[in-house]
């Protein structure tokens, strides 16, 4: 599958991981298109639905939201039938544990939801991504682009850092991330496939 690891932290120590993977995994679901004369590449991430990190993150929601839920509920009814301001005030706290999970229930639906695009060409990187709460898009000139890796999103899952590819920009430029959520395969081969195309050297 792949052609060997260069190891993990890149040319200044800034951590992410060098492996390369030439094929796409088997049981990707990212379409890949090269664009003629070797004039770019595009990624596009279909809508996962609520598969992988997207499932994970509807059981913890539902879960999260049946518990907090049930106890608000509780002193709900307590302070209704009792009717002393100072029941009412436990609402307050519980109701931040329901509103983490319904937060946790938008980021399921958004990562479900979204659709991802990469496109890389000779004058640069340009990212967009599409969801029913968010939208965002970026970009990063070919000439500014430092290394390309894959790396830790920051958010773990049953201990397990989930990669992101990074794109690392010269002179304290703002790095950039993105396709969270993929498998490490998908990940390795996204980033191995983009840095081959600006034929970057770990």
């Amino acid at each position: 599958m792949g052609r060997g690891s260069f190891g993990v932290g890149g040319g200044d120590g800034g951590g992410g991981t060098l492996f390369e993977v030439e094929d796409q995994p088997a049981n990707s679901r990212v379409q890949y298109v090269e664009m003629p004369g070797g004039t770019g590449i595009t990624f596009v991430n279909p809508r996962s639905g609520f598969r992988g990190t997207a499932r994970f993150f509807i059981v913890f929601a539902i879960f999260w939201l049946g518990i907090s839920g049930v106890v608000f509920i509780a002193f709900l009814i307590s302070a209704l039938q009792n009717l002393r301001w100072e029941e009412f005030l436990p609402l307050v706290f519980i109701s931040g544990f329901v509103m983490i999970g319904v937060l946790f229930l938008g980021v399921a639906i958004q990562l479900a939801l979204a659709r991802s695009v990469l496109l890389a060409t000779r004058e640069g990187v340009v990212f967009t991504t599409k969801g029913p709460f968010r939208a965002a898009e970026w970009q990063v000139a070919a000439g500014d682009i430092r290394e390309i890796v894959a790396g830790p999103s920051g958010t773990t899952i049953n201990d397990k850092a989930l990669l992101q590819v990074q794109v690392r920009v010269k002179g304290g430029g703002k790095d950039r991330a993105f396709f969270t959520g993929l498998s490490d395969e998908e990940i390795f081969w996204v980033a191995t496939r983009v840095r081959t195309f600006y034929a970057i050297q770990g």
